[in-house]
């Protein structure tokens, strides 16, 4: 077997493209993704809008104001903001005559979001307040969060636009054939949201969020894992890691048509289908299965390079973090892109392994990109 090496220059280091027989050996890439890979674009403006709020006394009406999406999903700090139109819009459709609803069932889902709301504008951030239903045993509390969690994001990516850097990213990868995506590369996803899915769906054009999830993107999430009662069966080419699961339901068909129609009446009445079976959230600080720990080994053992974009290692999912760089024992070089790219390298060295910070030294491998606008980064091992 003939190999031929071709060097070249990028970004202050050498690489190595590595070529057997004429075709191009790939380094084992995994992305890992958090709520930056899905920001998309914001409008200059914010959007102002009415609020009506209904108490003891009576209406009370005022101003809201929240962060203009054009693309993408909300971050944290924009997530009081955008709930508060979520309502003002639900607002609307009670006040609409002849909505085809059951107008006690609206007005029943404008009450549990005003209180997720008012509970998320008193805490630092909605997993904080999530972190502590779960800490104080609060089950139905914390079922209702996720339930109003899943339809609130549900809600915003029927209204954007999604993040067009997936649509880039995948019309790179992509080579011959749609239907097959890169043996070579691995994503893993803090997100709940389903942005790649929905880039992806335009280039296949599935039925249902379920279908472009678990057969075409070979998606798993620790929710599913858990409750699939099937033999393991590990899958040792392109895979989806949800490492939070995903705020669709599965099998649900209303998204698309929701979405082309701009049809917020299919969403109250996927909230009332909601319940601790269907709703496939999950956050950090629930246990993983070893089942789903073995899932992720198998995915990514062989990594090489890792592309982390858009995700800070938060404290709230170290012990996670540690798990997937316990599982990269192999690992020779970490890319970061994100607007504080050097400060997420600081939070990156509490979660490397002894392996990688004492044998291989990966600590010293680390490259700071900044953010590009328009497209996820290529790493040149790809």
């Amino acid at each position: 077997m003939r190999t031929t090496l071709n060097y070249g220059r990028f970004l202050d280091f050498e690489f190595i493209d590595v070529y057997n027989n004429g075709h191009k050996v790939l380094s084992r890439i995994v992305y890992l993704f958090g709520a930056g890979a899905s920001f998309g674009k914001r409008g200059e403006k914010s959007l102002d809008f009415r609020t009506e709020r209904l108490t003891d006394k009576g209406v009370i009406s005022g101003a809201g104001s929240c962060t203009r999406i054009e693309s993408g999903v909300p971050v944290v700090n924009e997530i009081s903001g955008r709930l508060a139109f979520f309502i003002h819009n639900m607002v609307c459709l009670l006040n609409k005559p002849s909505n085809g609803l059951d107008n006690k069932k609206l007005q029943k889902l404008i009450d549990d979001l005003e209180w997720l709301l008012e509970m998320t504008s008193s805490h630092a951030t909605i997993d904080t307040f999530a972190k502590k239903l779960f800490l104080t045993n609060n089950q139905a509390d914390y079922q209702k969060l996720k339930n109003l969690l899943l339809l609130f994001l549900f809600y915003e990516q029927v209204s954007n636009e999604p993040d067009q850097r997936y649509d880039t990213f995948l019309a790179s990868i992509l080579q011959n054939d749609v239907n097959h995506l890169p043996d070579d590369i691995t994503i893993v996803s803090w997100n709940y949201d389903f942005q790649f899915e929905i880039a992806y769906n335009e280039y296949v054009k599935a039925d249902n969020l379920s279908m472009l999830s678990e057969i075409f993107l070979h998606s798993h999430d620790k929710v599913s894992e858990r409750r699939g009662g099937e033999p393991y069966h590990p899958h040792k080419g392109f895979n989806l890691l949800k490492l939070n699961g995903s705020a669709f339901v599965a099998g649900d068909r209303s998204f698309f048509e929701a979405r082309k129609n701009k049809d917020l009446t299919s969403i109250v009445e996927l909230y009332f289908k909601l319940d601790v079976k269907n709703n496939r959230i999950s956050f950090a600080w629930e246990k993983m299965n070893d089942q789903y720990i073995q899932r992720i080994g198998d995915c990514i053992s062989d990594a090489k390079v890792l592309v982390v974009i858009g995700y800070s290692f938060p404290f709230f999912n170290r012990e996670v973090d540690r798990v997937l760089f316990e599982k990269m024992p192999a690992l020779e070089k970490i890319y970061i892109q994100d607007p504080n790219a050097n400060t997420v390298k600081l939070s990156l060295q509490p979660v490397l392994s002894k392996t990688h910070l004492s044998v291989t030294h990966l600590d010293r491998n680390i490259v700071t990109l900044e953010a590009d606008p328009k497209q996820f980064f290529m790493p040149p091992e790809l």
